[in-house]
């Protein structure tokens, strides 16, 4: 059984081939064939463990993240295995390959939320996944236009942005960046709402991607009660996990019948955007469904397989 390290795995699968890999293991789970368990977190000294598993028999793979959460960072590491044999096949640095799924479903959503002529796209943060979600949403969506908000390193962050994708990268304020933007990327920590509600133009696609707690919020009520689609992973995990969700739902102005799940849409069970005056989000909290999908992709590239 071989280890897959961060620096080999760089790269291997590009935005197309990761968003294939979690389409087919959505539409897995959404006709009942998939199996996926929720996240499951002990913490003991200061420590965070997690763990997250599933099931994707159409692909003939199985297997887990593990992941540790302390005041130095993240840690990551996914477990593959063989359906067929119940045997490990491989172990993975798993830093990129979260990364590039949460981007990848994030682009993958965008196919049926997002207007097919967005131009306009504003950035909360200026991390790994805020720079992986612009890397993989203009690689879907016509953008020509990049605002970064950040509350360190922005100049550097839109610079570095400019170079790698040729677009116009500038460093905005949050009202301008919000009322302009066609799309909405939040990937922050933060507990609390970045914006109010209203600033939202009629026809934006919003995708919150920064956390995976329940008491965390980056978008307030308001927002929650402008959007005309809402979708996330799987309503069952995003009950207990998705913030902006969880509080808007206790605030009386989201009821849960109306959120569906991305694979729903994958398999035609529910309704992308209708019209360009909508306002889409797409809320991740992050599944062990999407690991497993893109770990399966990544392991046969390695080994010399076709992944389409």
């Amino acid at each position: 059984m071989e280890h897959f390290e961060d620096s080999r795995l760089q790269g291997l699968l590009d935005i197309r081939e990761a968003m294939a890999a979690l389409s087919a293991a959505f539409g897995e789970l959404a006709r009942g064939q998939a199996v996926v368990q929720p996240r499951m977190r002990i913490e003991s000294g200061g420590t965070m463990f997690n763990t997250m598993a599933a099931m994707l028999p159409g692909s003939g793979y199985c297997g887990a993240k593990v992941y540790t959460y302390t005041s130095a960072g993240y840690g990551f590491v996914v477990l593959l295995f063989s359906m067929r044999s119940g045997k490990p096949l491989a172990t993975f640095d798993a830093g990129y390959l979260t990364t590039l799924r949460t981007s990848a479903a994030s682009a993958l959503a965008s196919t049926y939320l997002a207007r097919q002529n967005a131009r306009v796209l504003a950035v909360f943060g200026s991390g790994p996944q805020a720079a992986a979600h612009v890397s993989a949403l203009t690689a879907v969506l016509p953008v020509t236009e990049v605002h970064v908000i950040a509350r360190s390193n922005g100049v550097e962050f839109a610079s570095r942005l400019a170079a790698q994708t040729g677009l116009n990268v500038v460093v905005s304020d949050a009202e301008p960046a919000v009322r302009a933007a066609d799309v909405i990327v939040t990937a922050t920590r933060s507990k609390d709402p970045l914006f109010p509600g209203d600033w939202i133009r009629a026809g934006c696609f919003l995708s919150a991607v920064g956390s995976s707690r329940a008491g965390h919020s980056e978008f307030d009520s308001t927002a929650i009660s402008r959007c005309d689609r809402i979708v996330v992973e799987l309503r069952s995990h995003a009950r207990h996990e998705a913030g902006n969700l969880i509080k808007a739902a206790e605030a009386g102005v989201l009821d849960w019948n109306r959120v569906a799940d991305l694979g729903e849409l994958v398999t035609g069970a529910a309704c992308g955007r209708q019209t360009v005056d909508e306002i889409t989000l797409f809320d991740s909290a992050g599944i062990a469904l999407e690991d497993i999908a893109v770990a399966a992709a990544a392991y046969r590239k390695l080994r010399g397989e076709s992944v389409d």
